[in-house]
């Protein structure tokens, strides 16, 4: 067993994600005929003078795999597709007129932009050969999919993730709609799912009931299978996975949070999220329906536990040997110089991660910006503001005075964060809890002891408007208090809005 010990999320996570079962009523057999899926007849490659047949053939050493995400080494960003030169000849004429996927779609006349594309991207010598199952857009589908995203037809041609766009509707082996229903969830050539639906024909990446694409028709090739979308599939972020795979509360709840970035198809993270049953174990936890959740200051504290910076599959992890992660999004507000963050740790049983003693359930979900891990969620080791911190602590007597003295308020304000020097119950042996000047125990601020060293001599301002005065020894030991002191042992508590110090004896001005 090897210990791996990281700056990441405080939590425990654990608890399988059972994937919705897809029904098996697909429609559309290899051999029915090919119909145009959306009526329309735009011609984006047309309108581009990049027609199929003005395009010029690849020599077939840009194998289709090329562009998958990153091998789980952590890359911060997602490398653009490669882009080819336009075309200058035709697809070599025995491609078009036999019946490979390419030759296929050829004959239909309604693929133009797709083969376009395709050709640009050096792609037609695999498809012409290779055993694919290709879901392939109409030029209508193209055509809406170009003025939404606001291209000429060029610039949809010279797009830096067109290779990813085509790539991501290609999977591979031959799949007719009876192996679709019994395998819904299907690797593209980028890695990145494909969620099949049969439930109601053939709808792919249906989210909140709205399918991503619709196939239309199939047609049987010499060399897989061809159907018919009636729109283009774009690769799903990590928001959108979270979704297709099942998970309730957690994408709505991280969507609500709009943390800085997470949705950024250009940068990388790595997604903790609890299983449906852990995330409604939450709830209850916390007394909340969804909507009150939502609603909650501390909901964007705790989706900022679940997210690490940058992409890191479960291989990544398990090769962590004593070194850290970078840091997570979650964060003290307005701490000094570098943010604390709890260590967690990983451990490496059999090949199996688990995270703060909870098993890994579903790893290794890849979106085009990331990668999710579904897990179990301790509810116990989630952000805790300062007063619930305290409460663990054993500092009832000292919040029972704060509360007589109406300061309770500041240590749950989520926008301003403190610092507490709290004594724990043992500290009143000889010093009555009446005596207690709550506000000298509080400082504003997040101060971590290279801060508090900072200031000796000069002291820390208080609630209570007074100094809270500061020393340090030639071993380095920082005493805190006035007529009353306190030497710190070094450590502290984090807590969502601030941190807090466990003191030995209670002190005084």
């Amino acid at each position: 067993m090897r210990l791996l010990r990281t700056h990441l999320v405080p939590l425990a996570l654990l608890i399988a994600l059972a994937l919705s079962g897809c029904g098996d009523g697909a429609t559309g057999g290899s051999d029915t005929s090919r119909d145009d899926a959306s009526g329309g007849d735009a011609d984006v490659a047309t309108d581009a003078d990049v027609g199929a047949t003005d395009v010029t053939p690849g020599d077939g050493t840009d194998d289709l795999d090329a562009a998958t995400p990153s091998d789980g080494t952590a890359d911060s960003e997602t490398a653009p597709s490669d882009t080819s030169s336009p075309a200058d000849t035709a697809i070599d004429p025995d491609i078009l007129e036999g019946n490979s996927i390419i030759g296929v779609a050829s004959r239909a006349g309604t693929f133009k932009t797709f083969l376009a594309a395709a050709q640009r991207m050096d792609l037609v010598p695999a498809l012409a050969t290779d055993e694919l199952t290709v879901f392939a857009p109409t030029d209508a589908a193209f055509e809406a999919y170009r003025v939404a995203a606001g291209l000429s037809a060029e610039e949809l041609l010279a797009s830096p993730r067109l290779g990813e766009l085509l790539r991501y509707h290609v999977v591979a082996g031959t799949l007719d709609a009876t192996a679709l229903a019994a395998e819904p969830k299907r690797a593209s050539l980028i890695d990145v799912a494909l969620y099949v639906d049969t439930s109601d024909g053939v709808r792919l990446n249906v989210v909140d009931q709205v399918a991503g694409a619709t196939v239309v028709s199939s047609e049987s090739a010499d060399n897989g299978v061809l159907y018919t979308l009636d729109a283009v599939l774009v690769p799903p972020k990590l928001i959108e996975v979270a979704k297709l795979e099942g998970l309730a509360g957690f994408p709505v709840s991280l969507e609500a949070a709009n943390l800085e970035g997470i949705d950024d198809e250009d940068a990388q993270h790595t997604l903790f999220a609890p299983s449906n049953t852990s995330f409604f174990d939450l709830l209850r936890a916390r007394g909340q329906t969804a909507v009150e959740f939502l609603a909650d200051p501390e909901m964007p504290d705790i989706m900022r536990y679940l997210v690490v910076v940058g992409r890191y599959l479960s291989a990544d992890l398990l090769a962590l040997d004593g070194t850290t992660l970078p840091s997570t999004l979650r964060q003290v507000p307005a701490a000094p110089a570098e943010p604390y963050f709890s260590p967690i740790t990983l451990v490496d049983v059999g090949g199996s991660l688990r995270v703060n003693n909870a098993t890994v359930a579903v790893a290794d979900i890849i979106a085009v910006n990331g990668v999710i891990h579904i897990m179990g969620l301790d509810v116990n080791v989630l952000p805790r503001d300062v007063k619930t911190q305290m409460g663990g602590l054993s500092m009832d007597t000292f919040l029972s005075a704060l509360e007589s003295q109406g300061l309770t308020a500041e240590l749950v304000a989520p926008e301003g964060p403190v610092t507490v020097f709290g004594p724990y119950n043992g500290a009143f042996v000889d010093f009555s809890p009446n005596d207690v000047v709550g506000g000298f125990h509080i400082v504003p601020g997040v101060l971590l002891p290279a801060d508090l060293a900072r200031a000796a001599g000069t002291g820390l301002q208080t609630l209570a408007g007074t100094t809270l005065p500061v020393s340090v020894d030639g071993s380095g030991n920082i005493t805190v208090g006035g007529s009353r002191t306190a030497v710190l042992d070094g450590t502290f508590t984090p807590a969502s809005n601030g941190i807090v110090y466990t003191l030995g004896q209670a002190i005084a001005p």
